[in-house]
């Protein structure tokens, strides 16, 4: 199992992202796990929304996003945190809560016979509903399975 929280610890406003992912990939090698199929994300401060891999490594400003996964006998998993570093800001604590019902109306569209599409629609709507239309994600998330490289 991977044990995050400790390499956690260096997640502190202006600490190198470097420091932090060498204890993450660290763990994962410690544990006797491999490289993941694609790359791992650790992004902070303005790239901290990019959720998308992004190349050299800053010092850890704001927020922090990390997507992490890892390999093990071919068995593929993966992890992604939001973490907030300082303080919490007012926007930061609506979204938070925004993405709350976001989650709960996903869950409720996310049924046996229902497409794919209407659990976007349930999230996409939340959003609007509540002033973020302008900053949701109109592309997100992936497959994972038995046909998701390694596994």
């Amino acid at each position: 199992m991977l044990k995050l929280h400790p390499p956690l610890k260096l997640a502190k406003p202006g600490a190198y992202e470097g420091d932090l992912w060498r204890e993450i990939v660290g763990t994962v090698y410690g544990g006797g796990g491999d490289d993941p199929a694609n790359e791992n994300i650790l992004v902070s401060g303005n790239k901290a929304v990019l959720t998308r891999y992004s190349t050299g490594k800053d010092r850890i400003d704001r927020q922090l996003t990390l997507e992490h996964a890892a390999a093990y006998k071919h068995y593929h998993a993966c992890l992604m945190r939001t973490i907030l570093i300082g303080g919490i800001t007012k926007l930061a604590r609506r979204m938070h809560e925004v993405n709350v019902l976001q989650m709960e109306a996903c869950l409720e569209a996310l049924k046996p016979g229902r497409e794919i599409g209407d659990v976007f629609e349930a999230y996409a709507r939340v959003a609007d509903e509540n002033g973020f239309r302008d900053q949701r994600f109109n592309s997100c998330g992936y497959s994972l399975g038995a046909t998701f490289s390694p596994t």
